[in-house]
């Protein structure tokens, strides 16, 4: 938004419009005698002279007298510029709200919208129109219209936490520390790390949440997708318990609508929904070492599509992870015999195997030594009292025994020192 250029107002003469015609008039004389002044002019000129020189005489010594006073000097040009500055900063201040009270999120309002009741509730459908800027001029995420629920983190942090203070039609400006944009990470290739932005952000549209009732297949699959969308935005930054939330949420939509649906099978286009919003779940929880949860997450798409190479992928990593090593092989194996030329499931079926065969190994060896080395046996049975007297030497008698000593030489060196 441009700022309204300043006016320049030329500067005038002392004497102002008056003075300069009298001036045009003394310059303005006709015949050779013009260029010698004529004796009135003279005198007018002396008079006014001297009436400047009363006044500015004048004005010195109320300066003095306010001095002597006060006790104060008058501010100069640099200070009250100064204080103009501080008064105009106090002045922007007050017209931002800051949102969190921490200075890291704040709004303020450009154009007022329709009223606090045409405000959007959690769980809303609402579309913005974006526009960003950094610190550096650049525009970035300029869109004219972007759907989505308030407050189920389909958008930028910034976004959900302005939008739900704003009302239909409102015009705002929002500054946004990185923490509630993108981060350290930042966004290839047009924002940088730790990047501040200031958003013009508009409401134009709010709808009431979803009624999963009436709600049809392609909304609900269209709900679900943007949630997936977001969840493979943030695990791209490696905002994985971001992503985990973001995969979790459109899983529960789906499942909502199948609780309004419970003798229907789900839509071809939703059940494949589904089963990626499921693998994507179990790689998230797979990068935040929730091991259990991904295991169970990847079981759950096995038993719709036995033979699909990411869940097998992520089983057998899983598995192997665990400790199933058997079980992780086999199911790797199965994996590469589908997808023969991945190289991620080459290498990490190297892995398992390799693991395998090594506890495999240990496992033998330790066998064998059990084996060959058997305890030693004199054929006849050990007296029980003897037994009792190697098992008391083997055991704590010896430490208690040097406890006793360690602890008489302490009370007998302290009863020295207190009778010396």
């Amino acid at each position: 938004m441009e700022e309204p250029a300043e006016e320049t107002v030329a500067g005038r003469s002392e004497l102002g419009d008056a003075g300069e015609e009298r001036a045009h008039e003394m310059s303005a004389t006709d015949g050779e005698d013009s260029r010698v002044p004529a004796a009135p002019d003279v005198t007018y000129d002396a008079t006014l002279l001297e009436q400047h020189q009363s006044e500015t005489t004048a004005k010195e010594k109320a300066v003095r007298f306010k001095e002597e006073v006060t006790g104060l000097e008058e501010d100069p040009p640099i200070a009250r510029g100064e204080e103009d500055k501080k008064e105009k900063e106090e002045e922007e201040k007050d017209e931002w709200m800051d949102i969190l009270g921490t200075g890291d999120l704040k709004k303020k309002v450009v154009r007022d919208g329709g009223g606090v009741e045409t405000r959007p509730t959690p769980l809303s459908r609402v579309r913005i129109r974006t526009k960003g800027q950094l610190d550096n001029g650049a525009v970035v995420d300029r869109h004219s219209s972007i759907p989505f629920t308030l407050g189920d983190g389909d958008v930028l942090q910034a976004w959900d936490l302005s939008v739900s203070l704003m009302e239909v039609g409102e015009l705002a400006l929002v500054r946004t520390s990185p923490r509630f944009a993108y981060g350290r990470q930042g966004r290839t290739p047009d924002i940088p790390a730790n990047a501040s932005i200031t958003y013009e952000l508009e409401l134009l549209d709010v709808q009431p949440p979803v009624d999963y009732a009436t709600v049809t297949e392609q909304e609900l699959t269209t709900l679900v997708d943007r949630k997936r969308i977001r969840g493979n935005e943030l695990f791209q930054r490696k905002d994985y318990e971001l992503a985990v939330n973001s995969y979790d949420k459109a899983l529960k939509l789906i499942d909502s609508y199948t609780g309004e649906h419970e003798s229907e099978e789900l839509p071809p286009a939703i059940s494949d929904m589904h089963v990626r919003c499921l693998n994507n779940l179990a790689a998230a929880y797979l990068k935040v070492e929730r091991y259990k949860e991904s295991q169970e997450t990847c079981q759950k798409v096995l038993e719709k599509e036995p033979e699909n190479v990411k869940a097998l992928f992520r089983y057998g990593k899983v598995l192997a992870i665990r400790g199933d090593l058997s079980e992780a092989v086999k199911h790797l194996q199965k994996a590469l015999e589908l997808n023969p030329d991945e190289r991620a499931i080459q290498v990490e079926l190297q892995k398992a195997q390799k693991k395998k065969d090594r506890v495999e190994k240990e496992e033998r060896e330790m066998y064998r030594r059990m084996v060959s080395n058997p305890p030693k046996s004199t054929g006849r049975a050990e007296n029980p009292r003897h037994s009792l007297w190697k098992r008391l030497i083997q055991g704590p008698v010896p430490y208690l025994a040097v406890a006793a000593v360690v602890g008489i030489a302490g009370i007998a060196i302290a009863y020295y020192w207190t009778q010396t």
